[in-house]
């Protein structure tokens, strides 16, 4: 018989199905084997949905956390054998684990440049460039003893300080 409970393999199989973390993650916060868990989901048919909308996501973990540390209030009022209370801290913890990693890897996200900030990113490097190299041959003509006016035409008339 499994060490783990079904309810253990339910909050499991929830996060997997969920597209929250994948299974060596939920092998990493359950202390079993990846292939333990493989073996469940090609057994029990396991399915994860196409495209998880992580708010979403989100919302559903906090309740289930919520839900399990009311759940392990209403046990705490009563006499309850020590495996029911081991278990539920257990599942407690897992859930714990998944909302925090899924926070994790939204923040990392949220830290990644998109393509189109990318794009504006080269963008404004290219004209940096180009407002740098304009403001170089103006302070070199400057500095071999050309005017200013001068200056500013034979760059092309760069300089932006006049129109400021």
């Amino acid at each position: 018989m499994s060490p783990f409970t079904d309810d253990r393999w339910m909050v499991l199989r929830r996060l997997y199905e969920a597209g929250a973390i994948d299974v060596d993650d939920i092998a990493a916060l359950s202390g079993l084997k990846p292939a333990t868990i493989r073996a469940r989901i090609r057994k029990q048919s396991w399915l994860r949905p196409v495209g998880v909308n992580r708010e979403v996501l989100l919302d559903r973990l906090w309740r289930g956390l919520a839900a399990q540390v009311e759940d392990l209030g209403a046990r705490g009022s009563q006499d309850t054998a020590p495996q029911f209370e081991e278990r539920g801290a257990r599942t407690l913890s897992t859930l714990i684990r998944a909302f925090e990693k899924l926070r994790e890897v939204e923040a990392v996200e949220r830290a990644q440049p998109t393509e189109e900030a990318e794009r504006d990113l080269d963008a404004f490097r290219e004209a940096l460039a180009t407002r740098l190299e304009a403001l170089a041959t103006r302070f070199e003509a400057l500095a071999v003893g050309e005017s200013d006016d001068e200056t500013k035409m034979a760059s092309g008339g760069a300089d932006r300080s006049s129109a400021d």
